[in-house]
């Protein structure tokens, strides 16, 4: 990552490279979440574990018998006060409140809907995992960073904000040239049809098991091409459903009281989205 914003977050949000900092964390119901968790928990094994699940159809639920003296860390996950790794804008202007425990790059640029198309338009993954400074193996590892919540849509978008953020983030930010060259010699096809084969967008839900991919996802051989070390035990569990939360569609020249939010992102220029306990 580039010098100037890992020396900022290692200064504002040190948690994240503290040895002796350890959290449950929150997993939300995409598969964007769930590999970054599983990316966390492969290089801090004894740092971090599942604690919490996110359902944005139904609410917070519990891991049984977590330890609840540790705190939380939402990951892929816009919470207003929480410790969180996340990439929504969150901001309604420059001045607007912001939560200093999570590490956003959309936060960090002062993104609003003023300038939304200047937005980090890439996923949690690879914020992850430029933060432990990895890099990419193989072109086919590279180009599977890019699958969740369709990080590569900006590189062939028609817009040029779009093309300019892909390129700004992935070759200056977070120092991945390799992911964005992937780009370059793979079509939008086929980025596509790699997301449809490994079933990469389906949601998550709780089951008698634990967590588990709605559509038939190969967690397995997903994180054998990004070169993460997966043990299925971690989903494992039984999950209790401990607040019921709705979400709701809003408009950015609104006020919030985000006190009262549990997630809260801009998911379009004059539109927002949230959830809250009910």
């Amino acid at each position: 990552m580039k010098k100037e914003y890992l020396e900022r977050i290692k200064k504002e949000n040190g948690w994240f490279y503290d040895d002796d900092f350890k959290a449950n964390l929150i997993i939300t119901d995409d598969c964007d979440s769930l590999l970054s968790a599983i990316l966390l928990m492969d290089k801090y094994p004894n740092r971090f574990q599942i604690g919490y699940f996110y359902d944005f159809r139904d609410g917070l639920y519990r891991k049984l018998g977590i330890d609840d003296s540790f705190p939380v860390v939402g990951i892929d996950l816009s919470h207003p006060t929480i410790h969180c790794i996340s990439n929504h804008v969150v901001m309604l202007n420059k001045d607007d409140y912001y939560n200093k425990n999570d590490i956003n790059l959309n936060i960090m640029d002062r993104i609003t809907p003023f300038n939304y198309f200047q937005k980090y338009n890439l996923n949690t993954l690879l914020l992850i995992y430029s933060l432990l400074g990895l890099k990419p193996k193989t072109k086919l590892e590279a180009a599977t960073l890019l699958l969740p919540d369709s990080a590569f849509l900006g590189f062939y978008s028609s817009f040029e904000n779009d093309n300019i953020a892909n390129k700004k983030y992935l070759v200056d930010v977070l120092e991945l040239p390799e992911v964005y060259e992937a780009q370059q010699e793979l079509t939008k096809e086929k980025f596509l049809l790699g997301q449809k084969s490994l079933n990469i967008k389906s949601k998550l839900w709780v089951t008698d098991k634990g967590i588990e991919p709605v559509q038939n996802v190969d967690i397995k051989g997903i994180c054998n091409l990004l070169g993460i070390n997966y043990d299925p035990s971690v989903l494992e569990g039984f999950f209790t459903l401990i607040e019921k939360h709705n979400t709701f569609t809003g408009r950015t020249w609104y006020k919030y009281n985000k006190d009262d939010l549990f997630s809260f992102a801009v998911t379009r220029k004059n539109e927002v989205k949230y959830s809250k306990k009910v």
